[in-house]
């Protein structure tokens, strides 16, 4: 189960807070990992911009796993350039989690998935979770980025940050992403499995 909603921007943004100075910015067709639109972020190098989501989740649940596909020509990253994904835990007594993120690689300007691991803290670990705060970041950036296909799914997840970024590759072949019929999230890093039906491989 996704518990984003409107990941994929079909709906317009209809659950998608803006922060920054979002004029040039907002659902488009020109660009798209998946269906029809994505988000567009129009970069400013002096400006943080993002888009970000507060999503219900079971408050049973333990662990998530967050991940987003963008595509940009972006600027080195730094501790003010960035472009990246991010995801907090907030408990149902008010009290927030760690931000937890996982940066794109800004060398890459083809589309690229990166993912987030999250799971309860240890001092946290007897609370119930309430809320997941996502949030895709383009700030103090050049050029445009586009956002696409965000999900939040559970996941039988052990550690906190996902450090390795995988793109839809295997070896040294790129595969469409519509090829893709499976994202496996494990404790060594994200794997991924392709269609051998729409792609002859």
């Amino acid at each position: 189960t996704n518990y984003v909603q409107d990941g994929s921007f079909e709906s317009y943004t209809c659950c998608w807070s803006q922060y920054g100075d979002m004029e040039y910015c907002g659902v488009t067709t020109e660009a798209a990992a998946e269906g029809e639109h994505s988000f567009k972020i129009f970069g400013e190098i002096d400006k943080v911009k993002y888009i970000q989501q507060l999503v219900n989740v079971p408050s049973d649940s333990q662990s998530f796993v967050f991940s987003a596909f963008a595509k940009a020509s972006s600027l080195c990253l730094n501790q003010a350039t960035q472009f990246r994904i991010s995801a907090k835990i907030r408990y149902t007594d008010g009290t927030w989690d760690e931000e937890k993120h996982s940066n794109f690689n800004s060398l890459e300007t083809g589309w690229q998935l990166a993912a987030v691991g999250l799971c309860k803290s240890r001092a946290n670990s007897s609370k119930q979770i309430d809320k997941v705060l996502i949030k895709a970041e383009y700030s103090k950036n050049l050029g445009d980025v586009y956002f696409d296909n965000l999900k939040l799914t559970q996941g039988n997840y052990s550690k906190q940050y996902v450090e390795n970024h995988y793109y839809v590759r295997r070896g040294d072949t790129n595969y469409p992403i519509e090829s893709i019929t499976e994202i496996k999230y494990t404790k060594s890093g994200i794997t991924h499995n392709v269609s051998t039906s729409s792609n002859g491989v």
